[in-house]
């Protein structure tokens, strides 16, 4: 059963009870949620029942999502610098593995990586392969949603770095079925 946030017009004049002017509810459909809100106090109920009802629900793609590789160092012409791969989902590209196709061109456009791959199966992208050389630098991943503040860690699984030269940097991404969180509401509790 679908949660919903249902919210009350503004009504010039009108008193809710409480104060109460958004719940969260759980029903079938946006009028029962209606229904459900409107049952809750006699005096109101009428105002309930001419609501904004929106139904919670995950994101629906990356689009306006926030990708960023750094790599800490190794890069540059004294093999010292590090270096930063943003990459923005947008409507053609709001997918992981789309998004993922575009870090990769991003990173082997770098004149120090050539073997940045990504395979769909595993999920898991190659920012710089054996032959880079780059095994031995960090690595920091992050994905921030649009207008975010700061990343969403738990979106980023197994990071591979800070071995040897001769490893291969990677990262685990979310699989393509993963629930991509999102803020429904922001709300004051009484």
């Amino acid at each position: 059963m679908p949660a919903y946030t249902v919210v009350a017009p503004a009504v010039s004049g009108l008193t809710l009870v409480g104060g109460a002017d958004v719940m969260v509810v759980f029903a079938t459909d946006a009028a029962q949620a209606k229904e459900i809100a409107a049952s809750k106090y006699d005096s109101d109920g009428a105002c309930w029942a001419s609501a904004t009802v929106t139904a919670i629900a995950a994101d629906a793609d990356f689009e306006g999502w926030t990708f960023q590789i750094v790599i800490g160092g190794g890069c540059g012409t004294g093999n010292d610098e590090p270096a930063t791969f943003t990459y923005v989902g947008t409507a053609a590209n709001n997918t992981i593995d789309e998004i993922a196709a575009q870090l990769v061109i991003l990173l082997n456009a770098h004149a120090d990586i050539a073997g940045a791959a990504y395979n769909t199966t595993t999920q898991v992208l190659t920012i710089a392969e054996t032959t880079d050389g780059l095994g031995d630098q960090t690595v920091e991943v992050t994905i921030t949603p649009p207008d975010g503040k700061a990343d969403i860690a738990s979106l980023v699984s197994t990071i591979v770095d800070g071995g040897a030269a001769a490893d291969a940097l990677k990262v685990t991404l979310p699989a393509d079925a993963a629930v991509i969180p999102i803020v429904a509401l922001t709300a004051k509790s009484a």
